[in-house]
C-alpha cells in the first residue's frame, strides 16, 4: 500500500498550519492532553487516494497511542473514525483513509484520553491516481489529466528546470526545489481549476502550482487537474493594475474598491464569452501588511469575495513583498505561498502568456519595524533595482523554447520595461542607480515574436509602439486605484492617476491571434477616452498662493498660468501615434500640438489637499489655440481601431470637479 507523507511546507512556514487543538466539550485539560494537542502539525490541505494512509507531522514528542483515533467531520456533519495505525513518536503518526471520505473540508480530531480534541480543518482533495513509476534521479512527478485521461506536451516547471508531458500525460522534473514549487503552463484548449482563499473550488485564484516539501533530495509526486475549455479562440482578458488594498481609515480604500467592484462585476457579466482577468502588481501595501494587518491572504479574501465569476492572474508588485525579510527570495515567500509562483506562463487560445518578475531585491536589507509590526527607519522598501534577473531570463529561453515565433506572446510585469523620454521619445525603463535592468537582454530573449508588454507601476498610462520594427508593443496600463485611493478620498467620485488618467482597466479582446484594447475609466462607459479643459476658465481656479500649505502649488499655477489665452487642452490618456485628433472651430481645423504637462482636474482633486502623490508632468496632453473665449469647438479623437469620441465643446466650460464627475 501506498502512503502519502504530508511534508507540505519548508520549516519557515510551518507556523501557519500550527494548530492547538481544543476540546470538543468544556473539558479540563491535563498537562499530558496539552503536551498531545499542541504538538499536532495540522496541514491546511490534503490529496490523496480512497483508503491510502495519512501521515500527519508532529512537532515533539506527543504520546500519541496506537489506542488512540482520529475523526474526521465534513460540512454535512458527517463524522468518519479511524484508528491510528503507527506513531513515531517526537516525528509522525498515521491514520488510514476510511470509506466514503471524498473531496470536503473536515473538521479533524484527535480522540485521546477519552476526549474528542479539535486541532483544526483540513481540505481533503480524494482522487484515484495512475500508477506511475517515479525515476531515478527525478525528485518531482506526476500526472496532468482532464477528466482522468493523461494530456501530453503540457510545460512543467520548478522556475529552474522545464519539461513537458510524455504522451500518457506524465512528467518527470529534476528538481532541486529552490522555489519550493511545480507549475505547469495551462495549455489554450484548457483552463485550469479555481479555488477561493478558503481553498474551495470556484475562486478567482488558477490552480497552476503546488508548493514542495523543500526537501531537495525528497522524491514527490504532484499532480495536476485540469478541464476542457470552450471551443473557441475568442476571450476578453481584464487588466488590472496597482489595486493596494490596505484597509485604510483615512483613504476608504476598501469602500471604493467595492464602488470599483460592483462595476467591475457589471461589466464582465455584460462581455459574452470566455473571461479572464490579470493583475500588474501591487495588490497590496506592504507597509500595512503588519501595521493594519492586510497583507496578500486579506487581498484574496477580498477580491475573492467581491469580484464574481472569473479567475485572476497574478503578477508581482513592489509592495507585494515582504519588508521584514532579507533579500528577494524571502522577500517573495508570503506572495509564493498565498498567491501564485513570481514568474511563470500560461496559454488562453492561441496566445502564449509570460508573467515575470522585475523588481529585484537581492541584497537588501530587512526595513526597521518595531514590536507592532509597524515600519520603522531604516525604510529600505524602495531600493530594489526594476531588473529581470540572469535566472529568470534563462528559464524564460527554456520556456519559449516550447512556443512556435508565429504564437503572439502577452508578457506581463510589475515595473514598466521603457519609460517616456520627452513627448515623443523613449529609453530603457528596467535598473536604477542600483544596476542596470536588462532591458537589452530581454529583447534578446524575445527576438523573433511579436509582443504586447502590459505593465504597471506608474500609476500612469503611456503606449509604446515598436510593433512593426522589433515586435515589442508596450501599454503601460493605468492604475485601478488611481493615486492610491487619495483623489476619490478628497472629491467623491474623482479617482484618478497623477497624470489624470481615471482610474480604471484594460479590456483587452483577443480573437485567435489578433488583439483589440480600450482603456475603462471605472464608472464611465468605455467611450469615455479624453478630458478636455477651457484653459481660459482653469487659469481662474488654479492661481498662485491660493493653497500656500502646499508644497509643489506654485509649481503647478505657474505652469498653468503659462498657457496663452484661449488655449484648450485635451488629455487622452491612452492615446498612441496611430490616433488621430481633429479639433475644428467654426469648421477651421485647429492644429493641434502634443505637450508634457500637468492635468488641472488631479491638481484641484489631490494636489490641493496633500504633498505627497502629487500631480505628474506626463505626455498624453495636446494643445489648441482658439481664436476667442467663446467660440464653441468640435472635437473629434479616433483611436487606432477606428473607434470615434466626440466631444462639443461650449465655451467658456466651467472647471471644477462636478463638471467632471
Amino acid at each position: 500500500m501506498k502512503r502519502f507523507f504530508l511534508f507540505l511546507l519548508p520549516l519557515g512556514l510551518v507556523f501557519a498550519f500550527l494548530v492547538s487543538c481544543n476540546p470538543d466539550e468544556n473539558q479540563e485539560q491535563s498537562s499530558e492532553d496539552k503536551v498531545v494537542v499542541t504538538n499536532i502539525v495540522v496541514p491546511s490541505s490534503v490529496e490523496t487516494e480512497p483508503g491510502e494512509t495519512v501521515t500527519i507531522r508532529l512537532r515533539g514528542k506527543a504520546g500519541i497511542l496506537t489506542s488512540d483515533a482520529v475523526i474526521l467531520k465534513n460540512t454535512a456533519g458527517k463524522e468518519f473514525t479511524m484508528p491510528v495505525v503507527s506513531v513515531d513518536d517526537g516525528k509522525t503518526f498515521s491514520f488510514s483513509l476510511a470509506d466514503g471520505v471524498v473531496s470536503d473540508r473536515y473538521s479533524f480530531y484527535i480522540v485521546h484520553g477519552g476526549k474528542n480534541w479539535f486541532c483544526g480543518s483540513i481540505d481533503f482533495t480524494v482522487v484515484k491516481r495512475v500508477e506511475i513509476e517515479p525515476k531515478a534521479g527525478m525528485t518531482v512527478y506526476g500526472l496532468i489529466s482532464c477528466d482522468g485521461i493523461g494530456v501530453p506536451n503540457v510545460v512543467v516547471s520548478d522556475g529552474i528546470e522545464v519539461t513537458t508531458t510524455d504522451e500518457n500525460g506524465v512528467y518527470y522534473l529534476k528538481s532541486n526545489k529552490k522555489y519550493n514549487y511545480v507549475w505547469y503552463s495551462v495549455p489554450g484548449a484548457y483552463e485550469p481549476e479555481t479555488m477561493g482563499y478558503d481553498k474551495k473550488p470556484g475562486g478567482i485564484l488558477p490552480v497552476i502550482y503546488q508548493r514542495l516539501d523543500g526537501i531537495p533530495g525528497n522524491t514527490q509526486r504532484v499532480d495536476f487537474n485540469m478541464v476542457k475549455a470552450p471551443e473557441t479562440d475568442s476571450y476578453t482578458l481584464f487588466i488590472l493594475g496597482d489595486i493596494h488594498l490596505a484597509n485604510r481609515s483615512n483613504t476608504g480604500d476598501m469602500a471604493q474598491f467595492r464602488t470599483f467592484a460592483t462595476e467591475f462585476n457589471q461589466t464582465v457579466a455584460s462581455t459574452p464569452g470566455r473571461r479572464y482577468a490579470l493583475t500588474l502588481g501591487d495588490m497590496s501595501w506592504d507597509i500595512y501588511w503588519y501595521e493594519l494587518k492586510f497583507g496578500l491572504s486579506n487581498y484574496v479574501k477580498e477580491m475573492d469575495t467581491d469580484v464574481k465569476d472569473i479567475a485572476i492572474y497574478h503578477t508581482m508588485g513592489n509592495h507585494d513583498n515582504d519588508f521584514k525579510m532579507y533579500g528577494d527570495f524571502d522577500k517573495e515567500e508570503d506572495y509564493r505561498d498565498v498567491l501564485a509562483p513570481t514568474f511563470y506562463s500560461y496559454n488562453i487560445g492561441k496566445v502564449h502568456y509570460v508573467v515575470l518578475d522585475d523588481i529585484d531585491y537581492t541584497g537588501v536589507e530587512a526595513s526597521g519595524f518595531d514590536a507592532s509590526g509597524k515600519l520603522v527607519a531604516p525604510d529600505n522598501r524602495g531600493k530594489y533595482t526594476e531588473n529581470f534577473t540572469t535566472e529568470q531570463l534563462d528559464w524564460l529561453r527554456k520556456d519559449l523554447s516550447y512556443v512556435s515565433k508565429s504564437t503572439p506572446i502577452v508578457l506581463s510585469a510589475h515595473a514598466p520595461v521603457y519609460r517616456p523620454n520627452g513627448v515623443n521619445a523613449f529609453k530603457a525603463g528596467l535598473g536604477t542607480s542600483r544596476g542596470y535592468g536588462k532591458t537589452a537582454q530581454l529583447e534578446s530573449v524575445l527576438s523573433g515574436y511579436k509582443v504586447h508588454i502590459f505593465t504597471g507601476h506608474t500609476h500612469k498610462t503611456f503606449n509604446y509602439d515598436r510593433y512593426s520594427t522589433n515586435g515589442i508593443f508596450e501599454h503601460n496600463a493605468g492604475s485601478v486605484c488611481g493615486s492610491w485611493w487619495w483623489s476619490g478620498h478628497y472629491v467623491n467620485g474623482i479617482n484618478l492617476a497623477q497624470d489624470g488618467a481615471p482610474g480604471g482597466y484594460t479590456i483587452l479582446k483577443v480573437n485567435g491571434t489578433d488583439f483589440s484594447w480600450v482603456y475603462k475609466s471605472t464608472g464611465y462607459d468605455p467611450s469615455y477616452q479624453f478630458r478636455a479643459y477651457d484653459m481660459n476658465e482653469v487659469k481662474k481656479v488654479v492661481t498662485n498662493g491660493k493653497y500656500p500649505s502646499r508644497e509643489n502649488w506654485e509649481t503647478f499655477a505657474n505652469a498653468v498660468q503659462a498657457f496663452p489665452a484661449n488655449t484648450v487642452l485635451l488629455n487622452i490618456w491612452n492615446y498612441d501615434p496611430s490616433w488621430k485628433i481633429s479639433v475644428t472651430e467654426n469648421g477651421k481645423e485647429l492644429t493641434c500640438f502634443q505637450i508634457e504637462t500637468y492635468d488641472p482636474l488631479h491638481i484641484i482633486s489631490e494636489s490641493a489637499f496633500r504633498d505627497s502623490f502629487n500631480t505628474s508632468k506626463w505626455i498624453h496632453h495636446f494643445r489648441v489655440y482658439a481664436s476667442s473665449p467663446t467660440s464653441t469647438l468640435e472635437i473629434k479623437v479616433t483611436d487606432r481601431f477606428g473607434n470615434v469620441y466626440t466631444e462639443t465643446m461650449t465655451r467658456p466650460k466651467n472647471f471644477n470637479a462636478s463638471v467632471y464627475k
